[in-house]
């Protein structure tokens, strides 16, 4: 997509993304037991969900005060203006099954914006534009695919969705209901893909029940980095271990996989990126009482390692054909819950790899999907819509003479990126179906924080968003606070009868961001807030 990638702050910093396509934490699996794999019934099965969710954002300027852009002076900054917004979604999921031992699934979304603001910053580089109202903007085909069971293993051959472990890598865009964040679009592949239990071969054990094999191959129809119908190919190759059933027989339940993903991936400009990523996942629930009190514990960590190669030659000072990359991340979550006190209590803890100097010849920035939620409005609006203008500015030839190579990638979409973070948050039900929910998040960048303009002014280096390049004499950058957040909201559930629910909410979220955003004078960005209003309905 016009080379959706490079090196630095303005670069390579989300080839996490190439894993897109790789696995699922819910793999298709024979069913445990010994011989033929267990199938359920034939039969047909439709279910879908429609919601509409307003929000509005307190306006903050994207840039430093007096910052020349388009042929003009802002003297606040530049703003998009980006306040208000209505977004809806029809989401149908359909299954068919001829015979206990075949399957044909199949999913669809009409989605995109019913009104609201909008701006043309982002229209040639963000996975969701806002350049205007459009009513099917975000609509496609998710799933068409064909699954076989048989006593080998399964098999599954078609368009799918991929995700693995907590989504931070692989996403498939799933809505959450303990989100303060819409899903954007999640991972499409055209995939085969042959998982089995090989030990069982030699062995009926309780472990060889439960152990999993799987080989893949994937062509990538729309992720993070590819996008198919715009011109670029990527392929990749998958291996994955896992086990998931109970640790003894009858005992708490336990999934724990890793995989292996290579990609070669054209952009369609020619810029070249082949690269490995390996990532391990676990889950774990352990029963606390007879009275249905349990704790989860799980996490994933991923370390991603390879090239990229430019065909302009313009990349960073020392790296001017291309990058080697370098990229780790991971996410530990735990849980509670006191179904006697209506408690959902949890704590979560995350970190993305920085890049302290977008200089040299290694990419060091790691990203986590973008569908992966975390808080509402700092990582989202803060980081999410300053670096969307990033690209706009470090392409305008009135500002710098040639943009570097990969510049498209400046923008985050949202991710969370150079950051470590604690996120903690509560679920209460005072009623069976009236939910409050308060989250607290603090982050900090590993790295000093700072934008692709910015830092394509500053000689390559790290420079923050808000300060002007051509007029900074103080130094090195050395700002990484991100700031807090606070986030609540409540939910009221309607119920039908059977799936048929009706869910009425309202969330809110308070932002501070931190140093990493102030300005030359060292002026920080003042106190944000978001509220969102939600009506889901699901049969």
């Amino acid at each position: 997509m016009d080379g959706r990638w490079g090196r630095g702050s303005f670069v390579c910093a989300v080839i996490a993304v190439l894993v897109a396509g790789a696995a699922r934490a819910e793999a298709p699996a024979p069913e445990g037991g010994s011989g033929p794999a267990v199938a359920e019934e034939a039969g047909v099965t439709v279910r879908g969900t429609y919601w509409i969710h307003g929000a509005y954002t307190s306006d903050f300027p994207l840039s430093e005060d007096g910052a020349i852009w388009r042929g003009r002076t802002w003297p606040d900054g530049i703003r998009d203006g980006l306040e208000v917004g209505l977004d809806h979604r029809l989401r149908v999921e359909a299954e068919v099954r001829p015979s206990r031992a075949l399957r044909l699934a199949g999913s669809a979304d009409v989605a995109g914006s019913l009104g609201g603001d909008t701006t043309d910053i982002g229209k040639d580089t963000l996975l969701v534009r806002r350049d205007r109202t459009r009513f099917y903007d975000r609509s496609t085909v998710r799933e068409a695919y064909l699954e076989w069971t048989s006593s080998a293993g399964v098999l599954r051959v078609g368009q799918m969705t991929s995700s693995w472990g907590l989504g931070i890598v692989a996403n498939d865009g799933a809505d959450r209901e303990d989100s303060f964040h819409d899903p954007l679009l999640g991972d499409l592949v055209e995939r085969v893909l042959f998982v089995t239990r090989p030990a069982q071969a030699v062995s009926d054990s309780h472990f060889a029940r439960h152990f999993h094999v799987g080989l893949g191959g994937d062509l990538v129809y729309r992720d993070d980095l590819a996008s198919l119908v715009e011109g670029d190919l990527a392929a990749e190759g998958v291996a994955l271990v896992f086990y998931e059933g109970p640790v003894v027989h009858g005992g708490d339940p336990l999934f724990a996989g890793v995989y292996a993903a290579y990609r070669d991936q054209r952009a369609d400009d020619g810029d070249r990126l082949k690269a490995l990523a390996l990532d391990a996942a676990f889950r774990h629930v352990v029963t606390l009482d007879s009275r249905g009190t349990f704790l989860r514990v799980e996490g994933e960590g991923a370390f991603v390692l390879g090239t990229l190669r430019f065909t302009d030659g313009g990349g960073p000072p020392r790296a001017r054909d291309g990058a080697t990359i370098r990229q780790w991340g991971a996410v530990l979550r735990a849980e509670v819950h006191v179904p006697d006190a209506g408690l959902r209590p949890g704590v979560e803890a995350g970190v993305a790899s920085g890049d302290a100097d977008p200089t040299d010849d290694v990419g060091r920035e790691f990203r986590f999907d973008p569908d992966y939620p975390v808080g509402m409005i700092l990582f989202q609006e803060v980081l999410g819509r300053m670096s969307a203008l990033q690209p706009e500015r470090v392409s305008d030839p009135d500002l710098l003479y040639k943009a570097p190579s990969g510049y498209q990638m400046a923008a985050t979409n949202g991710s969370v990126t150079n950051a470590v973070y604690v996120y903690p948050r509560v679920r209460y039900w005072p009623l069976s179906d009236l939910e409050v929910r308060l989250a607290f998040l603090w982050a900090r960048g590993l790295a000093p924080v700072g934008g692709a303009y910015q830092a394509a002014g500053h000689g390559g280096y790290l420079l923050g968003y808000r300060v002007d390049p051509r007029r900074w004499t103080l130094g090195k950058w050395t700002e990484r606070d991100l700031g807090i957040e606070v986030d609540g909201g409540i939910a009221y559930t309607i119920r039908f009868g059977g799936r048929e629910r009706l869910r009425l909410g309202v969330q809110g979220g308070w932002c501070r961001p931190g140093a990493a955003f102030r300005d030359a004078n060292g002026d920080r960005l003042p106190s944000l807030f978001k509220v969102r209003f939600l009506a889901d309905l699901a049969w």
